[in-house]
């Protein structure tokens, strides 16, 4: 089975403790400026924080048509 990466096939891979903004806000910025693979990685939240994040991120995605992944099993 072969699977089709997103085009760009560019990979943003999140770490909110590093990072100076929000994540949906670094979300939107990534896809508004031509990405459309996003992956959450957030392996200390929750379970149920991480699909959280994930369904928001998802749901920013959905208008650029962007694929929203995440790191580990929920």
């Amino acid at each position: 089975m072969t699977v089709a990466l997103p085009d760009p096939p560019l990979l943003v891979i999140t770490d909110r403790r590093q990072a100076a903004r929000g994540l949906m806000e670094i979300a939107a910025a990534v896809f508004d400026g031509g990405g459309r693979w996003l992956s959450l990685r957030e392996p200390d939240l929750r379970r149920a924080d991480r699909l959280a994040r994930l369904y928001n991120l998802i749901a920013v995605a959905a208008p650029y048509g962007a694929t929203v992944t995440i790191h580990g099993d929920v």
